[in-house]
């Protein structure tokens, strides 16, 4: 599936207010490219036995650290967000299309699983490369990454920020990505000093280990990106994040439940799962092939989406 049609089916979510036979439409395309993915190998350190209970204030404030030098060093990760639409109380129930005719309503509901995004990534100190996938699965089975077909990517290299829609890499200001983009990635310490409220949760299963993890609130502007690089403006937590971590204390996964408010009729959460895998650095690519000096970059603007 190509990087626009993901764009089309998408990029509703920015709306005020959505509604009629647009809505039903975008529904149906956007339940077509539910994505689910299945997470690499994490770092062998995280199948180790989890590290002795700490305070959860202590357990986030002493992996800030950690994660300045993890970010220095480098470090694979892979990204999950799944986006589930939900009726307001006392509002419209939401219109289920018709699989044989989007036009047509099957019935209403009170929720409607959207769909997925999955991607792919590595920081490298400040270089940062990032691969998204797309393609119709079932959002209830485990779908192999490696079988879905490559979207967009996302690239800064040599101080310089590539974008690639399928047709060849320019340099833009407007790299796509989901769940980390490299604003997000450089806040990651500050997200973690800051967050408050610590509290312990039931412990994260992750790479057949059980890790502790820990839910703390923590405001927008210190994870801007969880839902898409652009996207703080209209990002609300909704709920403390979780943090996973492993047992040299780094955090292992992070997830993020949030609310697009630009979607006003209904509530459109987002949840957003990070696995960090410390045990590996990809190489980052090189910007090859470049778009012929003649050929127009796309306009990544119009593609205004949840990773665009």
């Amino acid at each position: 599936m190509g990087a626009g049609r993901m764009g089309r089916a998408r990029g509703w979510t920015r709306r005020s207010r959505v509604s009629g036979h647009e809505f039903i439409g975008a529904l149906t395309a956007a339940a077509l490219v539910a994505v689910l993915a299945v997470a690499r190998p994490v770092s062998p350190q995280i199948a180790a036995a989890a590290q002795p209970a700490l305070a959860p204030a202590t357990q986030l404030s002493q992996s800030a650290t950690a994660m300045t030098d993890a970010i220095a060093k480098g470090f694979d990760f892979t990204v999950v967000s799944r986006s589930t639409l939900y009726a307001k109380s006392g509002g419209p129930r939401i219109q289920v299309p018709d699989p044989s005719d989007p036009y047509k309503v099957a019935g209403v509901a009170d929720s409607y699983y959207l769909g997925a995004s999955a991607a792919r990534g590595t920081v490298s100190g400040v270089d940062y490369a990032i691969q998204m996938y797309g393609g119709a699965t079932d959002p209830s089975s485990a779908v192999d990454i490696n079988g879905l077909e490559p979207t967009l990517a996302g690239l800064v290299s040599g101080g310089k920020s590539w974008r690639n829609d399928g047709r060849g890499w320019y340099q833009t200001d407007q790299i796509p990505g989901i769940g980390l983009d490299p604003r997000t990635v450089a806040l990651l310490p500050n997200l973690l000093r800051h967050a408050s409220g610590a509290t312990a949760m039931a412990p994260t299963a992750l790479a057949g280990a059980q890790l502790p993890t820990v839910a703390a609130a923590a405001a927008v502007a210190d994870a801007p990106g969880p839902m898409a690089p652009d996207a703080s403006s209209f990002t609300a937590f909704v709920q403390p994040l979780a943090f996973a971590f492993d047992a040299q204390g780094r955090v292992a996964q992070l997830t993020v439940t949030m609310r697009n408010t630009r979607v006003t009729d209904f509530d459109l959460l987002v949840v957003t799962t990070i696995t960090f895998d410390y045990g590996h650095v990809s190489a980052i690519p090189s910007p090859a092939p470049t778009l012929p000096p003649s050929t127009p970059a796309p306009d990544p603007t119009p593609a205004a989406s949840q990773g665009a």
